[in-house]
């Protein structure tokens, strides 16, 4: 056995089991826990049941990060297993709508996040408007995920030829759970495919929908920039301005701890970069825009390269107003037609990550933005130049956003000067030719800025971000 998985890692996993025994015996104490292990948490029709679910998510993530990286995916799977065994269940969640059941939890596309610190990871859920009964059609195979973690929960592994069973249990049933996570297809054809393969797939209103469980970070800082976002948005609609900017739900359960809704079909601009780089070359975003749309003549691509002409100019002026920090290439995606789109507002309103402050510019425009804006960039500044007036003029809605939020806050990037920091942003003291200047020069400040692409290559180096 000892050849399949190291000594190290196996100690690591008996570490993780002190770590679930010892996170079980609490929840045993307020009875809950224990029910898990009889597929009998989430059957209670009060909101007992939704607050079992949501903890259970929960603590999932956070005795994950105990784990050793590499071992935190299997250990999302034995744990998905366990809740599984529990489910179908009606469970009213976030983003999903009401009265669904949730048949399960798939455990072939729910996948660990990459995160230095902490555990967050994605799920997948099948829900339908009805169920069948669990035990009529429950696997064999996530009954042995149950039966092997409640082992690992009960044994005191003491002897030698004890944790060489123990061990063999846990690889056996590693082996058997598919390692094939993310794969960049649509979110039709996967939901096509999922479907074909469903027990569930003849319930009435079956469907899936996905979505983050995040502990460790202040989400309350993501639910602020959420509403700024909201408001902007409905400035531009306003003003009828062909600005774009997707916001996302944000559920949160505690301060550092919450569900977040995902963005289908779109990917990381570093998870673009890293499917597609050889090991000569660089790869850039105007090859996969020419590979995705067509040649630059063609129609869909100058609709692609539209979308991300009104999505950037979206996204810089919300990073500007918002001071939204750590722009690396895992934090921005590129949407199924064209869109650019942000994600993890964790550092707003003058927070930003580390000791000292790398990203000095308003906003972030790297060189293989220009190539692929080409001769489109002067409309970039028109646009940002109309979609920032817009905001100016409509401030107070934006100001007083902050001024609820300052309330009594114990949120980190809220402070005393947050709000004149933020006031200040929007120039109210100068005139339309002066302000007009002000704005070319945050442009330009932008556009030639070294410190956007000393921020990539330490993201590079010290995370593994392709810039």
């Amino acid at each position: 056995i000892s050849w399949i998985i190291s000594d190290s890692l196996f100690n690591c996993l008996k570490d993780y089991e002190k770590i679930f025994s010892n996170k079980r015996f609490r929840f045993k104490e307020r009875g809950r826990k224990s029910r898990l292990f009889y597929g009998k948490s989430f059957e209670k029709k009060d909101l007992t049941s939704n607050i079992s679910f949501f903890e259970e998510l929960i603590e999932i993530s956070k005795r994950l990060k105990y784990l050793h990286k590499n071992m935190r995916q299997k250990g999302l799977e034995i744990e998905i297993g366990l809740v599984n065994y529990n489910l179908p269940a009606k469970i009213y969640i976030p983003f999903l709508p009401t009265g669904k059941y949730i048949l399960r939890i798939l455990l072939d596309h729910s996948y660990i996040l990459d995160s230095a610190e902490n555990s967050p990871y994605l799920i997948v859920l099948e829900i339908a408007d009805e169920y069948i009964n669990r035990n009529e059609i429950i696997s064999e195979e996530t009954r042995n995920v149950a039966v092997i973690l409640n082992q690992l929960t009960t044994l005191e592994i003491t002897k030698k030829y004890e944790a060489n069973i123990i061990k063999q249990k846990i690889i056996e049933n590693l082996q058997n759970i598919s390692q094939n996570k993310l794969y960049m297809s649509s979110w039709s054809t996967k939901r096509e495919t999922i479907k074909s393969q469903s027990v569930y797939s003849n319930l009435r209103g079956w469907n899936i929908k996905s979505m983050i469980v995040k502990t460790g970070n202040d989400l309350r800082q993501e639910m602020i920039a959420s509403q700024l976002l909201t408001e902007m948005i409905n400035i531009w609609k306003e003003e009828k301005l062909d600005i774009w900017v997707l916001n996302y739900g944000i559920y949160l359960i505690g301060s550092d701890c919450g569900f977040i809704e995902t963005i289908t079909d779109a990917y990381s601009i570093h998870a673009i970069k890293k499917r597609n780089i050889s090991k000569k070359k660089s790869y850039f975003l105007k090859s996969y825009f020419l590979t995705k749309y067509g040649p630059e003549h063609s129609g869909e691509y100058k609709r692609a390269l539209r979308n991300f002409l009104i999505s950037l100019v979206g996204y810089s002026l919300a990073t500007y107003i918002l001071q939204i920090k750590d722009r690396h290439n895992g934090n921005i995606l590129i949407g199924k037609d064209g869109h650019i789109i942000h994600i993890d507002f964790g550092f707003i309103l003058g927070d930003h990550p580390g000791f000292y402050r790398v990203e000095t510019a308003p906003f972030k425009i790297s060189r293989e933005y220009c190539d692929l804006l080409g001769n489109l960039v002067n409309d970039f500044k028109s646009l940002f130049l109309e979609g920032f007036l817009s905001l100016r003029k409509y401030n107070d809605r934006l100001c007083r956003i902050i001024e609820i939020m300052m309330e009594k806050s114990k949120v980190k990037c809220l402070n005393k000067n947050s709000l004149i920091y933020f006031r200040e942003r929007f120039k109210l003291d100068l005139g339309d030719k002066e302000i007009e200047k002000y704005v070319v020069d945050l442009i330009n400040w932008s556009f030639n800025s070294m410190s956007t692409g000393l921020y990539d290559s330490y993201q590079y180096f010290s995370h593994g971000y392709l810039k």
